[in-house]
């Protein structure tokens, strides 16, 4: 083969790299416009699911370096949970039903954040139409009502720290022409991207964990716990011996305004022979549209302050 055929191949494969390289960084910073855009909806609707089967003993024991078995992680180690419900920033409010299945075992909790105050119902725990009421300052509150807000944060420095080699874009054309049209860009979680998005992901945990401390998520405490634990080698080792059955991805569904409409995490897992996964999706609607809320503040209420009274010496 003359010098000139293989100086042509390989100029041609070097500017194929180069611009599928710079597509992808083209589309994780049109996510990152996404994630730091301020315009918030004041009212919309939410709702989502997260199923997976993890062997939680298995990772805890691995972690802990002990042969302890903790029934209780047993007991959820396949489980789904859904969620769903409206908010209302103008009126700090939101409203949710969470569903949770186990096996054999369901729980259906009832939500309310309203007048700073979150009401919350527990089948097995408050009689019938008897709801717990925990008071919040108007910070705690509207960190609440708002989650949205720091998930989005979290996903920034998330995605910040992943190269861009590894997104790609789907363009989805609204069902009417009324609607925007969307875009979804996934980040693919494969066998030969799962490692460099490890590594990658650790260089953003100094910032994940300040985020969670500032917003007051977690303590100062459980955040230097967390980042020993993220950051021991065990963990590196337990990575690492993560392999993927399938191709998984985190992707996101933005418009052309950069809202973001969705939110959806897929993983699918061999740990040690075993199959394991996580499936997960977060989808927002009816921007800007007052919803109409269905719960009201409960009549019967156990405050949390007389509840500390039994529970404190």
């Amino acid at each position: 083969m003359k010098k000139t055929t293989i100086v042509v191949l390989l100029f041609s494969f070097v500017s194929l790299i180069s611009a599928c390289s710079g597509k992808g960084n083209q589309y994780k910073e049109e996510l990152i416009l996404a994630l730091e855009n301020d315009t918030v909806p004041q009212q919309y609707r939410f709702e989502g699911a997260l199923d997976y089967n993890l062997n939680l003993t298995g990772i805890q024991q691995q972690l802990s370096g002990t042969d302890q078995k903790l029934p209780l992680l047993q007991s959820f180690e396949k489980s789904r949970i859904e969620f769903a419900g409206k908010t209302d920033l103008e009126q700090t409010k939101l409203e949710a039903d969470i569903q949770f299945e186990s096996g054999d075992f369901a729980l259906s909790i009832p939500f309310l954040i309203q007048d700073e105050r979150m009401y919350f119902h527990i089948p097995m725990v408050n009689v019938q139409d008897e709801y717990m009421a925990v008071p919040l300052d108007a910070s705690a509150r509207d960190r609440s009502v708002d989650a949205t807000s720091v998930i989005k944060n979290l996903l920034k420095e998330i995605v910040q720290e992943i190269n861009g080699k590894w997104f790609e874009a789907d363009e989805n054309t609204g069902n009417s022409a009324e609607e925007h049209t969307k875009t979804t860009i996934s980040i693919e979680i494969s066998k030969k991207s799962w490692l460099s998005i490890m590594l990658d992901l650790k260089g953003a945990l100094p910032d994940l964990l300040a985020i969670l401390t500032d917003e007051q998520w977690i303590s100062e405490e459980q955040a230097d716990t967390l980042e020993q634990l993220l950051t021991s080698d065990e963990m590196i080792d337990f990575v690492k011996n993560i392999k993927l059955t399938k191709p998984g991805q985190l992707a996101f569904t933005i418009d052309e305004e950069h809202q973001i409409y969705g939110i959806q995490l897929q993983l699918y897992l061999n740990v040690d022979g075993e199959e394991q996964y996580i499936d997960f999706h977060y989808d927002l609607s009816d921007f800007n549209q007052p919803p109409a809320f269905d719960k009201q503040v409960p009549e019967q209420i156990i405050r949390y302050e007389d509840l500390l009274k039994f529970i404190q010496p």
